[in-house]
């Protein structure tokens, strides 16, 4: 796997003083943080950018149009490892929520890396807010998005 990129296996956290030097300078809580981001930067080295290659090169999404009875539906149909990556990266969307800064969510984006994958982090997070800004009657459909309980793809 090493073939993928020089950046592949690399911790993209550790490797990034430029961030780390961003986040301190802008965010006063990361020290709280920095070894969270940390453990983090490794995964989105490894298992992030595995499942990413594999979407981009021998699985990607594919627009399902009508459903068995020929009802039109338009849903991304995901490969079994995309979903389980979207549902295991779920918890980057959290931190705005929980009384946590966005400046955890953006360092969380930024280190994925990928913008095809973070596209539909961020669709949901936007929902998400939605929810939260303007319809908290709602809220438990916002924790199911943060959780990627809901069914957001066939």
């Amino acid at each position: 796997m090493r073939a993928l990129s020089y950046a592949y296996g690399t911790n993209h956290f550790s490797q990034d003083i430029v961030l780390q030097d961003i986040l301190r300078h802008f965010w006063p809580q990361f020290e709280a943080h920095e070894a969270d981001l940390t453990r983090f930067g490794a995964i989105a080295g490894r298992e992030v950018y595995e499942t990413v290659y594999h979407v981009d090169h021998d699985a990607p999404p594919v627009l399902v149009q009508h459903n068995l009875d020929g009802k039109r539906i338009d849903r991304a149909r995901l490969s079994p490892s995309h979903l389980a990556l979207l549902k295991a990266l779920a918890f980057i969307n959290r931190p705005p929520y929980e009384g946590d800064s966005w400046h955890h969510h953006f360092a969380y984006g930024y280190l994925i890396g990928d913008p095809g994958l973070y596209c539909v982090l961020t669709i949901t997070n936007q929902v998400a807010y939605a929810i939260h800004k303007y319809a908290p009657e709602f809220a438990e459909w916002k924790e199911a998005l943060l959780s990627l309980k809901s069914q957001v793809v066939v």
